[in-house]
């Protein structure tokens, strides 16, 4: 089966967006308190963080962090109309408790 893609040219370098998989989603939710905490990488933008946009796609966390808000966006919008599954997911857990959503996984 093929993987969805994108390729988005933005500030002199294409990205290619793609379509994460349930189990990758599944293991990304599963260690995501090992992450390493970053507010602005979290913050930035509204409705996604720079570590989405990179497990979305291509882009490094060092090619984000040269990037501006506008351009991250470009690249966000693609990498949420791949995966509305996923940010709908995620959406729908804010709202219950950590503890219980981590033990449904």
């Amino acid at each position: 089966m093929d993987v969805a893609t994108r390729k988005i040219e933005v500030a002199g370098i294409t990205v290619t967006v793609r379509e994460i998989t349930v189990n990758e989603v599944r293991d990304w939710l599963v260690n995501a308190d090992n992450e390493k905490n970053d507010i602005v990488g979290d913050s930035i933008l509204d409705d996604i963080s720079i570590n989405e946009i990179c497990r979305c796609s291509d882009l490094t966390a060092k090619q984000a962090s040269r990037l501006k808000p506008s351009e991250l966006i470009i690249i966000a919008n693609g990498c949420k109309e791949l995966n509305t599954s996923f940010f709908g997911l995620r959406a729908r857990l804010k709202t219950v408790p950590a503890n219980k959503a981590k033990n449904q996984l």
